[in-house]
Parts: C-alpha cells; sequence; structure tokens
C-alpha cells in the first residue's frame, strides 16, 4: 500500500488549490463581518481598508493552520505525540474560530439578527402599550357609574322639590340646592373622566402608528445602518406617547375628587319657625350627606383601588452593534451559524481522512507493538544499563550462577 508521505504528496496540488479557495471566500465574509463590526456601509475607507488587512491575516492563518495540521497531525503515531498535536489544533481552531468564523456568522446573519433585535424591541413596546391600555380601561369602568350616580343625586332632588322627599316640605330650598350640585358635581367629573380618556385613546392611536412604522422598519429590506437609524427614532417617538399616556393618572384624580364629594358637609341654618322643623332640616340633611356617600363612597373606592396600578414600563430600546446583536440573537439565525463555521472548520474532514488512511496502513503487530512512548528517560537509562550489564557478563564468560561456560 502507498506510503501516507508519499500519497499527501501527490495530493497536495488537489489539496491545496480547495484549501486556498476555501480561504478566499473565508476572508471576503471576514471582510464583510469585519466592515459591519466597524460600523461602516462602504464610505469610510480607512474602516474598509481596516476591514481588508484583518481579513487578509486571518486568512493566511487559517491557510498556515490547515497547511501544516493537514501534513503533520496524520503522521504522528499515538499517545504522548498525537495528543500534544491535537491540543495545538485545538488552541489554533478557538483563534479560527474568533479571528474568522464568528465575523462570517456576522456577514451572513448579522441583518437577520439585528431584524430579531427589532422585533424583539416591537414585542416589548406592544406589551407596555396594551398595559396602558389595560389601565385606561379599567379608569373607564368608573364612568358609568358617575352618570347613574348623578341620575340618583337628581331623582332625590325633584323628590324633595315636588313631594318633601327630605325635609317632609316640598321646595327648592337648601336641601333641593345641595342635592343638586352633588349631582351636578359628578357630571363634572364624567365630563372631565371623559375628556381624559378622549386624550388617552388619541395618545394610544398614535402609539399603535408608530408600533407600525416600527415594525414596517423591522420587515424592510433597506441597509442596516439604514434601519437602525430609523427604527430608533420611531422608538423614541413611542417612548415618548407612552410617558404621556401612562402621566394621565385618571383613576388618581378622580379618586380625590369622589373621597372630597363623599366628605362633603351640608350645613343649613336652623328654621325660625319651631324647633320641630328646624330638628326636621337637620334630619333631612343627615339624609342626603348618607344618600351622597352611599353614591359616591363606593366610586372613590374602586378609583383609589385602581389608582393603586403600578405604571406600566415603558421600555426603550437599546441599539447594539451587529457583533453583539448575532450574540444575543444567535438562537434566531441557528442555521446560518452552521455555515459561517463550516467555512473554516470543513479541512477537518480530509484530517479525518488522511488519519484514517494512515491507520489502516500500519501492520497488524505494529498497531499492538508497545511503541514505548510512555517510557521516561530513567526507565530508559536504567534498561540500557541492565543491558549493557548483561551484555558484559556474557563477554567475559561468566553467567548468573558464578559457573564458568565449557
Amino acid at each position: 500500500m502507498e506510503d501516507l508521505k508519499e500519497y499527501m504528496h501527490k495530493q497536495a496540488k488537489f489539496i491545496d488549490g480547495p484549501l486556498v479557495l476555501m480561504m478566499v471566500v473565508t476572508g471576503l465574509f471576514t471582510y464583510l463581518g469585519v466592515e459591519s463590526a466597524l460600523g461602516s456601509n462602504g464610505s469610510d475607507t480607512m474602516e474598509r481598508l481596516s476591514a481588508a488587512a484583518f481579513a487578509l491575516g486571518s486568512g493566511t492563518a487559517g491557510f498556515a493552520l490547515w497547511k501544516h495540521a493537514l501534513h503533520l497531525v496524520p503522521h504522528l503515531p499515538g499517545g504522548k505525540h498525537l495528543f500534544k498535536g491535537l491540543a495545538a489544533l485545538l488552541l489554533g481552531l478557538v483563534f479560527i474560530v474568533f479571528l474568522s468564523s464568528y465575523l462570517n456568522v456576522v456577514a451572513i446573519g448579522g441583518a437577520n439578527a439585528q431584524r430579531a433585535a427589532m422585533f424583539a424591541a416591537v414585542g416589548d413596546f406592544e406589551t407596555a402599550l396594551g398595559e396602558s391600555e389595560a389601565r385606561l380601561s379599567q379608569a373607564a369602568e368608573v364612568r358609568a357609574n358617575l352618570a347613574n350616580g348623578a341620575g340618583i343625586l337628581d331623582n332625590w332632588a325633584q323628590a324633595e322639590a315636588t313631594r318633601g322627599a327630605l325635609t317632609g316640605h316640598p321646595g327648592k330650598g337648601t336641601v333641593y340646592t345641595a342635592a343638586l350640585a352633588a349631582a351636578g358635581q359628578m357630571r363634572t367629573l364624567r365630563k372631565t373622566l371623559d375628556e381624559g380618556l378622549s386624550e388617552g385613546a388619541t395618545l394610544a392611536g398614535q402609539a399603535r402608528g408608530h408600533l407600525q412604522a416600527m415594525r414596517a422598519v423591522a420587515e424592510s429590506e433597506t441597509g442596516v445602518p439604514e434601519r437602525l437609524g430609523r427604527f430608533a427614532t420611531e422608538s423614541d417617538r413611542m417612548r415618548s406617547v407612552l410617558v404621556s399616556l401612562n402621566s394621565l393618572e385618571l383613576a388618581g384624580a378622580l379618586s380625590r375628587d369622589l373621597e372630597r364629594l363623599a366628605t362633603a358637609e351640608t350645613t343649613m341654618a336652623p328654621s325660625a319657625r319651631s324647633e320641630a322643623v328646624a330638628e326636621a332640616q337637620q334630619d333631612a340633611v343627615r339624609r342626603l350627606v348618607e344618600i351622597t356617600q352611599t353614591v359616591a363612597k363606593p366610586m372613590a373606592d374602586r378609583a383609589v383601588e385602581l389608582g393603586r396600578w403600578p405604571v406600566p414600563n415603558v421600555p426603550k430600546f437599546h441599539r447594539i452593534s451587529t457583533v453583539e446583536a448575532v450574540w444575543v440573537h444567535g438562537l434566531s439565525i441557528l442555521p446560518l451559524w452552521a455555515g459561517g463555521l463550516a467555512l473554516d472548520l470543513m479541512p477537518l474532514v480530509l484530517l479525518l481522512l488522511f488519519r484514517i488512511k494512515r491507520d489502516s496502513e500500519l501492520p497488524p503487530d505494529d498497531k499492538r507493538r508497545d511503541n514505548g512512548d510512555h517510557l521516561t528517560i530513567g526507565d530508559v537509562k536504567r534498561a540500557r544499563a541492565a543491558l549493557d550489564d548483561v551484555i558484559g557478563r556474557h563477554a567475559t564468560g561468566k553467567t548468573n550462577t558464578g559457573r564458568k561456560q565449557p
């Protein structure tokens, strides 16, 4: 069978050509990865020269590594020599992966990684907007209760005017006026709440528009630097709208106004006609206060409960480099990692094939023979001294038993 050394010498012209081509291809992608890492869009001459120098250096290093590995590792005997050779190869591969392979992935999948980062930001902003809208809709629950409460107080005011439902004497006196004023305050609160809800709906609509624009930018096919700039601008606008939306604090303001209404005191001068009439008037005032509290207090408590809801966190889009995006969102471009690594690690297949050929050429006896790799220098010296001693004794005609040889 043909010796491995001779075989590889014949195959050198077939190996070196594809190896050079492979390093040229990986060098090109490394150049694109470095250019992306430097933030260049191709307009800066110094950045392009720096990227080209880096790609040339990493490509040369990769070619030298594989050239020597393919001619050295397959010839190494087993044991310590092979272990050292593989350790050196592994160390070289670590450098190659970080110098070239990772940048290849940046060049191949960098745009997709940045797109994943932008879509992740869109999801964060969409969640924040949903929480803000939910907080706004909770405040809107009190709106119907305000309308009902104003109607109840209006009915009591009309009943007092027509039938004297509270004082026992029909008329539009102090009790009637107080009931009508409480109903008016509730209608005013409802109008204020409607204005706040309308402003909130407008802001939410603007936020939806910015969210749509962010998604459109993330899906566009323009260059990464341009896309990142436009996306960052839209995200800042979206953040500003969310801050304004969360600062409305409708529930908090409503709870304070309702609390004041529920605890307001109605007073009236005692009647000069008789003590009985004055007592009836005071009783009517107490009943009106109780009715107002019954109507306003539950709404105030609900508004206080809503006001305790935590203000949603407003996310912020952090613009990161393409190199970092590939690392952070690597799972989203996992298939592209295979391409970036395969460009540099493909010669491992040749290395394995040459090693298999070398092992198949060893005779069976050579494979089982102890080649002494485990012996130390001391073991060799002691073995040599023992051998010299035996040879010396035989040369003088002595044996191990001390008898002379015939």
